[in-house]
């Protein structure tokens, strides 16, 4: 049975509807979600679908989405790969996934991406298509006690009328961040009313309080009386600098007289429990209220365009140094690169000198976005190293905050 691949644009195709509703589904039942979700969801509905076939029969897809994401106050095109897929019946039998990852990434470069981007289901698959874990999150669990105390900040439910601003503050934060993925316009809409079940609230620039006026924060949160005691679930919070964080951690404290604790994911750098009142971390229940906090992961990236990420990152100034990566890739080829670093910005070049450094595609993306510090990667056995004073110029890359995004896809 030959497997051919297409690319196409039309969602509601029933091809596309039938491999992602045997590659999802829990049941016959799942078919006219599955052909009503996707095209409703702006980034699925504006990316390329590839289509594997097998004597006419649909058996697996994949969607590459364009995106835009920002590393060290840069913009670079990156695809989002989403709903990889192969039906219930064509598992581990035939490399139908590997097929389309190859399709996929192979798109990326013809199109001219720079980064591939993904939520993985599970990340030692993706490693052998060269992606590395580059984002590291917490979910934190707060008594409401813990919260500081209120500082007489005014939140305000969001109007319709607010949304330009808060647009434009989820943009601030994109290019404020490491690894952030722009949210358009049109996605927002699409956000709040997958949301419809949650309340929205805008810290709004004293400024300019009235709807419409400029927004410096959100919350974006529930409070479903389904639990004892009641929990605040935060979906997503959005701050541009710490007393933006404060101000909405206040706000939360309010709620205390009817919930008991919040639940909420922060950047892996933000070390909340140093904010609240009770600054100690617990394993398990104490004999007085205490915060939980439980590390995870969420997305992986692939560099597939090394130079154009490489001399387009604004680095500290004070940076400088040379340094020879070899990269080990996925598809078994090797590239040399040296680069060297002065006055905030680096160069990089192709080099058949000897390596300083050598490492696969995942431990380089992890590196190089600044998920992980090339002197840390060294100790840890993740890089071969020829020179150790390299390292020390690849640390350049780690400086600023860690990688992390809300967008899912």
């Amino acid at each position: 049975m030959s497997l051919t691949l297409r690319w196409m644009r039309q969602c509601d195709d029933e091809g596309i509807i039938r491999s992602r509703w045997y590659s999802f589904g829990y049941g016959a039942q799942d078919r006219q979600r599955f052909a009503e979700a996707w095209p409703t969801n702006p980034h699925t509905a504006s990316g390329d679908v590839v289509l594997a076939e097998q004597d006419g029969q649909a058996v697996g897809s994949a969607t590459a989405i364009p995106l835009t994401m920002w590393v060290r106050s840069s913009p670079f095109p990156c695809q989002g790969v989403a709903d990889v897929g192969t039906i219930l019946t064509r598992r581990r039998s035939g490399g139908v996934a590997t097929r389309i990852m190859n399709a996929v990434l192979d798109h990326a470069r013809q199109t001219g991406q720079v980064l591939s981007a993904l939520m993985p289901f599970r990340a030692s698959y993706y490693e052998h298509f060269g992606y590395g874990l580059v984002e590291r999150r917490c979910a934190w669990t707060v008594p409401l006690s813990l919260m500081p105390e209120p500082a007489g900040d005014v939140m305000e439910m969001f109007d319709d009328a607010d949304l330009p601003a808060l647009c434009a503050c989820r943009q601030r934060i994109a290019e404020a961040g490491q690894c952030d993925i722009e949210r358009s316009r049109q996605f927002w809409e699409f956000h709040l009313k997958r949301m419809g079940d949650s309340f929205v609230v805008v810290d709004r620039d004293p400024a300019t309080p009235a709807a419409g006026g400029a927004v410096r924060g959100y919350l974006i949160f529930s409070c479903k009386p389904d639990n004892v005691p009641s929990i605040v679930r935060v979906g997503e919070i959005g701050y541009q600098d710490t007393p933006g964080l404060l101000r909405l951690l206040r706000f939360l404290g309010t709620l205390r007289d009817q919930h008991s604790a919040v639940t909420m994911t922060l950047p892996g750098d933000v070390d909340l429990n140093w904010l609240l009142r009770e600054k100690q971390l617990t394993g398990g229940t104490g004999n007085h209220p205490t915060v939980q906090a439980r590390p995870y992961s969420h997305m992986q990236v692939r560099i597939l365009d090394n130079r154009r990420l490489i001399e387009s990152l604004h680095l500290p100034p004070e940076a400088s140094g040379r340094a020879v990566v070899a990269i080990h890739h996925a598809e078994g080829n090797t590239t040399r690169l040296l680069l060297e670093i002065a006055a905030g910005h680096a160069q990089a070049a192709d080099t058949s000198a000897d390596a300083d450094i050598e490492c696969t595609d995942p431990v380089w993306a992890a590196v190089a976005l600044g998920h992980m510090p090339a002197s840390r990667a060294a100790k840890m056995g993740l890089v071969k190293t020829h020179n150790s004073l390299a390292l020390k110029t690849l640390d350049a890359l780690a400086v600023g905050p860690t990688p992390f995004t809300w967008e899912g896809f």
